[in-house]
Order: C-alpha cells, then structure tokens, then sequence
C-alpha cells in the first residue's frame, strides 16, 4: 500500500513509523524537515499522485483545506481519511474514491518523542463504504482494534475521549502540583502510582469510588476545600464542582443518601458563595 502522510506531528508521525515497520510504503507530506524518524518526507507539491491512501495527520481546523488541495494532486482511485475525533469525514470533499476519519483513542507523545503506534490501539470509524474498507485494510495492517460510528454521534464520543484523557491529565497536573507544594520530593510518582491503581478497579461504575465523597466525610471535604483556597483558589473552585457531580452520581447510584448528599451541598455552596 503506497501511503501519503500530511503532516508529521504526533499522531502522524508514529501511524507514519507503525506503517512503515509493516513493510509498507509511506512518505511524509510536510512543509518543512520532520523530526527524526519520519522520513521519507515531500512537499505536497511533489507528491505521487498514484498514492494508494491519504491520510491527514493535522489540526481539526486545517483538514478541509489540505483535501481541498489534495483534489487536483491525487488520481480518482485514491481513498482519503483523517484522524480528527470531533468531525466527520464529509468535510473531505469528493472526487476521492472513498473517504472516512479514524481517530485513534490514544494519548500520543510530542513528536521530537515519536515511536511507532503501539499495537492493539482502538479507532473509532465513520466514513462511506469504500473509505471504512480501506480504513480496515491499514488498521488492520496496524494489529489496531475499530468500530464504526455515525457521524452525528463524533461530537459525543470526542467528548468523552477529551474528559477520560485531557481531563486526567489535567488531574494528574492538579495533585503534582499540590504534592509539591506541600514538599513532598515525588510528586509525579504519586500521582502515576495513584493513576495505575485506579485502571486496576474497573470496570468504571460507582463501585471504584473510593475517599471522602462515598463516605460523605464532610470534615475532611471541608479541610480539603480550606487547605487550598489560599493558595491555589482556582484548584478550590474545581474541587467543589467536581465534587458536586460526583456526590449527585453517588446519590443516584444508591451509593450516599439523601441526607448526605444534602450536607455535602451545604459545605460546596458556602465555599462558592
């Protein structure tokens, strides 16, 4: 399979290091030198227009542009495709044999870090017929795991793509920051150890809840809110939001009682006030 990959950031640069580990024959599309290990690289201008399958490896807000250009650059049979999460693959254009997007459920290292796609990584699908065959065909070429999805569901599943890994990194960055402000001389290997004993509880349902909240301890909520308003208001403020949903989750759930919930409530609005 003769592949064309525009651009080579990260998510471009280790499907581009994955595919060509698989024997198949990829070329980078840049503007400009790729890191190393994304070679061989051309400008769009020099592309073979015979290319087999495209795909574009660049921001959400430049894809519809570069298919654009990619219409008078590739012959008719070629298949296009994109990794974007939250847009569909109509945005592609026509005049492609076939067209789809592929996002990768994976976080991905900066590309001067670049390694080749680990495999057994999940994409989810969305495209015509002849675009989710293609698709297949590389992604199985990958050992990559897919499903397919309508595209009206994309912003819903990005969504939760954005809270289960920006969210946990910005988690991650919250309680490294706090571990180091109170001293402590490992703050990233905490919360790395703290993370991989969550992944160890799942399946992810209330049942792998654990402190203050599903013990509706509201003296330590409250000591926890007071410890960082000082200093970090803005880690307060998240808390307590934070803590809001998922004290009403666990109500819901069964998990604390009513009466609870409503002490919990009664500590978060006097912080917010």
């Amino acid at each position: 399979m003769r592949v064309a990959i525009i651009g080579a950031g990260r998510v471009g640069c280790a499907i581009g290091r994955a595919l060509r580990e698989a024997k198949q024959d990829v070329v980078f599309v840049t503007r400009h030198q790729p890191p190393d290990g994304c070679e061989p690289w051309t400008l769009m201008d020099a592309m073979d227009p015979d290319t087999d399958l495209v795909l574009i490896a660049t921001p959400d807000r430049e894809i519809s542009g570069v298919a654009a250009l990619l219409a008078d650059r590739v012959s008719g049979s070629a298949v296009i495709g994109h990794f974007s999460g939250a847009l569909g693959s109509d945005l592609l254009g026509t005049g492609f044999a076939g067209r789809f997007s592929a996002h990768p459920v994976h976080a991905f290292p900066l590309p001067l870090e670049a390694r080749p796609l680990p495999k057994g990584v999940i994409f989810t699908l969305e495209g015509d017929k002849k675009g989710l065959e293609t698709a297949s065909e590389f992604l199985d070429i990958l050992d990559a795991r897919y499903f397919s999805i309508d595209a009206t569901r994309k912003p819903l599943y990005h969504a939760a793509c954005v809270i289960a890994a920006n969210f946990t990194s910005l988690n991650a960055i919250i309680a490294s920051r706090l571990f180091r402000a109170m001293g402590h001389p490992w703050p990233d290997d905490l919360v790395q150890a703290l993370l991989s004993s969550v992944i160890g509880l799942r399946p992810f349902n209330e049942t792998t809840i654990t402190g203050p909240v599903v013990r509706a301890d509201v003296d330590v909520i409250k000591a926890h809110i007071h410890a960082m308003e000082s200093k970090f208001p803005v880690f307060s403020k998240y808390y307590t939001t934070v803590v809001s949903i998922l004290a009403r989750i666990l109500t819901d759930a069964g998990v604390i009682k009513a009466e609870q919930w409503k002490a919990i409530k009664e500590i978060l609005k006097n912080n917010n006030d």
